[in-house]
C-alpha cells in the first residue's frame, strides 16, 4: 500500500517494492496532483507494470545521447544545422555542442547583430513544458528578432527531441506524454507570393 509524505513544499511517495521501501519525490506541490501519481503507482502495482514515475535526466547528458544518435541516423549534412538549433536553445551544455573556433561559433548564431535572447534554461529535460517552449520562441522572435519560419524550426527541432528522449532516451515526463507537442507552429506569410499578387500587371499598348 502507496503512501503520501510531504517534505518542505513537495510531496513524495512511499511504497514496498520487492520488500524494499522506496521514496519518490513527485515534483508536485499540489496534494491532487500528488493522489493522482499515487493512484497510479497503486495501479502499476497492482497490474505488476514498471512504476510510472517522472524521470529526472539532466538536459546536457540527454543532449549528449541524442546528438551521438542523430549522428548515427541522419545525412552528415544536417547535423551542424541541429546542433545550431539545440546549442540556440540550451547553450552548449555538453560537450557535442561545444564550439572551439569562435570564427565557426559566429557562424552559427541565429542574426548575431540582432541583440541577444534568452535560452531555455532548465536542469533536467522534464522540467520542460508548453509555457517554457512557448515564452522562448516568443522572445526569440521579440528580442532576437528572427523569422516565424526561424522560430518554427526551434520548434520542430526540440519537440523531436523530446518524442526521441520518450521513446528510445529512457526519459518518462510528467503525465506521461511530449510536454511541449502543443505547441502551435507560427504562421509563415509567403513573401513572394503577396508580391506577385500584388504587382500591377505589366500594361501592353497596341500598336
Amino acid at each position: 500500500m502507496a503512501s503520501l509524505k510531504k517534505r518542505g513544499r513537495a510531496y513524495y511517495a512511499q511504497y514496498y517494492d520487492n520488500g524494499k521501501q522506496k521514496r519518490v519525490n513527485l515534483h508536485t506541490e499540489s496534494l491532487q496532483v500528488a493522489k493522482e501519481k499515487l493512484r497510479q503507482i497503486e495501479s502499476a502495482q497492482f497490474r505488476e507494470e514498471e512504476i510510472p514515475l517522472t524521470t529526472k535526466t539532466p538536459i546536457g547528458d540527454i543532449l549528449e545521447k541524442y546528438i551521438k544518435y542523430k549522428s548515427g541516423h541522419s545525412r552528415d549534412k544536417n547535423i551542424p544545422k541541429i546542433n545550431t538549433y539545440l546549442r540556440g536553445a540550451f547553450g552548449p551544455v555538453c560537450e557535442a555542442l561545444q564550439v572551439r573556433n569562435q570564427a565557426i561559433a559566429q557562424k552559427a548564431v541565429k542574426r548575431p547583430s540582432a541583440g541577444s535572447a534568452s535560452i531555455i534554461s532548465i536542469s533536467h529535460i522534464e522540467h520542460l513544458s508548453a509555457e517554457v517552449l512557448s515564452t522562448f520562441l516568443s522572445e526569440l522572435i521579440k528580442d532576437k528578432r528572427v523569422s516565424p519560419r526561424t522560430a518554427n524550426h526551434y520548434r520542430q527541432t526540440i519537440v523531436t527531441l523530446c518524442n526521441w528522449a520518450q521513446r528510445e532516451g529512457g526519459v518518462r515526463f510528467p503525465g506521461g506524454k511530449n510536454p511541449v507537442a502543443d505547441v502551435k507552429c507560427y504562421k509563415v506569410v509567403d513573401r513572394l507570393r503577396i508580391l506577385t499578387q500584388y504587382r500591377r500587371p505589366r500594361v501592353t499598348h497596341p500598336l
